[in-house]
């Protein structure tokens, strides 16, 4: 707050971060003070309401939210989506000061009868993402982010699937009638190396080291670049594949192309698996041969252990193994 006497009159101004400045004049010192004072407890306190906001409404928000943060985004697809979504939704059309945390709940109960309560939970925290954007981004006031109030949605345990090597042999052997024939490559690097879908799509010859048998991966997920090793039979299924024009190991067009030949590989092989569940899969079973953490953080590009924790299913008939040995011991 700052009092300061012109043109015979007293004036006071208090400044906020996501307010700005704001003034009034009185005729004495004292009025002046007063609602200094007052201006600076509803700041405080959060009762402050700014009328600078009250011509923007969320879609406004999510629109400028979407045009300079997320198409920069690496993976920006699925979060593009969710934005589309809530543009469309009535939430859209309420102004950003007057959203409130029934408004956030209603939203909870009308998703959930669509989608899944983690998928809920993504929505819920795009908004909270949105509005800290123009608080933090667009120097907006709001007095409180109304999602923090918002308890998220309890989220079903993650189901302990495994890929036997059955399961596996016959994924291998209805991947070779695949029209793609870089199908049973893909699997093996997957469950063998532990790469991504996109970290296969976007491997090229000229990363791969045969002698040393690793490859680099450039530009991954997280943003960092990453050696990894490849098992011999990878190395052997990557040398019958043909060298495409843009020296891409993988002749793969596209995700909906890779898509519908994974279906169909699944149907022949009669496994009903995601192809992600065979990244768990290598997780899993390079930790029952006895790698540490950091080898298979590395390797799969894990930056924190919660995460690769998940990816983790150790059999019990592993770990029964494991007991009996120790008592032998």
């Amino acid at each position: 707050m700052y009092v300061y006497k012109r043109n015979n009159k007293w004036s006071c101004a208090v400044r906020r971060k996501g307010v700005g400045s704001i003034y009034k004049t009185f005729l004495n010192k004292a009025d002046a003070e007063k609602w200094g004072r007052v201006k600076e407890r509803e700041f405080d306190q959060g009762l402050f309401q700014n009328n600078s906001n009250k011509s923007i409404t969320f879609k406004d928000l999510l629109i400028d939210y979407r045009k300079h943060v997320t198409i920069k985004k690496k993976s920006y697809c699925s979060e593009y989506y969710r934005i589309e979504r809530l543009i469309n939704h009535k939430l859209s059309r309420k102004f950003i000061h007057a959203i409130t945390v029934i408004d956030i709940r209603n939203l909870q109960d009308e998703f959930i009868k669509k989608v899944s309560p983690s998928t809920v939970n993504k929505y819920i925290v795009q908004v909270s993402v949105v509005l800290n954007y123009a608080v933090k981004v667009l120097d907006m006031y709001l007095p409180f982010n109304v999602c923090r109030n918002v308890k998220r949605l309890k989220e079903p345990e993650f189901n302990d699937t495994r890929v036997s090597i059955q399961d596996e042999l016959k994924l291998l052997k209805a991947a070779e009638q695949s029209k793609l024939i870089c199908l049973k490559a893909m699997i093996i690097i997957a469950v063998d190396c532990g790469l991504r879908r996109g970290e296969i799509f976007k491997l090229k010859r000229d990363d791969v080291d045969f002698n040393n048998a690793t490859a680099k991966l450039r530009d991954t997920k997280n943003g960092t670049t990453r050696t990894v090793g490849l098992s011999p039979r990878t190395i052997v299924e990557i040398k019958t594949l043909p060298i495409s024009i843009d020296g891409k190991i993988f002749n793969v067009v596209s995700a909906n192309q890779f898509k519908n030949h994974w279906k169909i590989c699944k149907r022949l092989a009669g496994v009903e698996i995601r192809f992600h569940t065979l990244r768990h899969e290598f997780a899993s079973r390079l930790f029952e041969k006895g790698w540490d953490i950091a080898e298979v953080a590395t390797q799969g590009g894990w930056k924190d252990w919660k995460v690769l924790r998940r990816y983790t299913k150790i059999s019990g008939q592993h770990l029964a193994k494991k007991m009996m040995f120790n008592i032998k011991s």
